[in-house]
């Protein structure tokens, strides 16, 4: 599986990732030590997570993908199958 993230996406990220160091040191680099254990696990099995229906940035109804929630920081991770 190609992954390719949208920009937007990696900002997001990044922020989130900014907004829970200042909260506490090392918790930034946790919630992207535990992302990028996330992705690794859908990388390996993309059809084990959740359908996602009706994509609020798409103009189809549904699209080939699923979504998981990084579980430190509840940090939601959506993709697409294609």
């Amino acid at each position: 599986m190609h992954v390719v993230s949208h920009p937007e996406a990696d900002e997001e990220l990044e922020a989130a990732a900014l907004w829970y160091e200042d909260r506490q040191s090392g918790l930034g680099d946790d919630l992207l030590d535990e992302f990028e254990r996330t992705l690794r696990r859908v990388v390996a099995s993309p059809e084990r997570w959740s359908k996602i229906l009706g994509p609020p940035r798409a103009k189809s109804n549904c699209y080939p993908g699923g979504g998981i929630v990084v579980p430190k920081g509840c940090y939601p991770m959506a993709f697409v199958l294609g």
